[in-house]
């Protein structure tokens, strides 16, 4: 399955998928930095990461519910 584009709800019930989802988008990113930006999105109503796997540029590759982009903190 080639995929170009990942929406993901922080609102996940099941711990163990989430954790899966998180490292398997981490590459570029620890873990933990993925969680944080779950977080962040959690705070919209109805929010949710976005994740572009095509883009060559870790700058655009996150965005808060399609709204803004997001850049995990060092």
């Amino acid at each position: 399955m080639n995929l170009t584009g990942l929406f993901v709800w922080p609102a996940l019930s099941n711990r163990l998928e989430r954790k899966a989802i998180i490292e398997e988008i981490s590459g570029q990113y620890s873990p933990e930095q993925i969680e944080e930006m779950l977080q962040h999105v959690s705070r919209r109503r109805f929010g949710f990461l976005f994740v572009d796997l095509k883009t060559s540029d870790p700058d655009r590759m996150f965005q808060d519910s399609l709204v803004q982009y997001l850049r995990p903190s060092d």
